[in-house]
């Protein structure tokens, strides 16, 4: 089998394009594919840990919409309790301006992308891999790397297990502008998850939650 690349990275979210990075940068021959077009929005809390963001070693300063310094939490709409730092906790990105800073990034290192083409087969070939994309394309690779999240077709190509029945989760995010600042997180109970996150004048909210066999019943 004729190989294309050293490496293909399918999913160009944070994981696709981190790892494309690595892997161009260590002098693979790297293609990342990616179904949308960068930038694109994408609904998440947007939140960045510390350890995060020394992971990531470089700077994220063009990207960061805001740090946080303190947190307040709540369960059941109980009096909540509040936690204040001397340094930030966490660091707040919107996923548009973040994913493409970091698909920016692997490029610069070399890698190579397919934007607006989807993967619809993964196939193992003669100790390699195969993709096929949407408009009847193919590339082959040594490696491939699934980064294509919970809906994963690398995972269900070469059916891979999921790591849990996801059928029965929900969730929604919604951003709206405000004035106000802080950091908010709260537990309705114990099936469903909410948060409300400050991005400067903007808050960013989201709802979660799993059914229980009680509920399917």
């Amino acid at each position: 089998m004729d190989v294309d690349y050293d490496v293909i990275v399918v999913g160009a979210g944070p994981g696709g394009s981190t790892a494309a990075r690595f892997c161009a940068r260590s002098g693979l021959k790297t293609l990342l594919v990616e179904k949308e077009k960068f930038p694109r929005y994408k609904p998440c809390g947007g939140c960045l840990s510390l350890k995060t963001v020394h992971l990531l070693d470089f700077d994220l300063t063009p990207v960061i919409e805001n740090d946080i310094w303190g947190a307040k939490f709540s369960y059941c709409l109980k009096e909540p309790f509040f936690i204040e730092l001397k340094e930030p906790i966490v660091f707040m990105v919107m996923r548009d301006r973040f994913d493409q800073f970091l698909k920016e990034r692997a490029l610069k290192e070399g890698a190579e992308i397919l934007e607006g083409e989807r993967v619809v087969n993964v196939q193992a070939k003669n100790r390699g891999m195969e993709i096929e994309l949407a408009s009847g394309e193919r590339f082959h690779s040594h490696y491939l790397i699934g980064a294509d999240g919970a809906e994963s077709i690398v995972a269900k190509s070469i059916s891979l297990p999921p790591d849990r029945d996801s059928s029965s989760d929900l969730g929604s995010g919604v951003s709206h502008k405000v004035i106000g600042d802080g950091f908010l997180f709260y537990r309705l109970n114990s099936q469903e998850v909410g948060f409300i996150i400050n991005y400067d004048i903007k808050y960013r909210m989201g709802l979660g939650g799993e059914e229980t066999e009680e509920e399917e019943n």
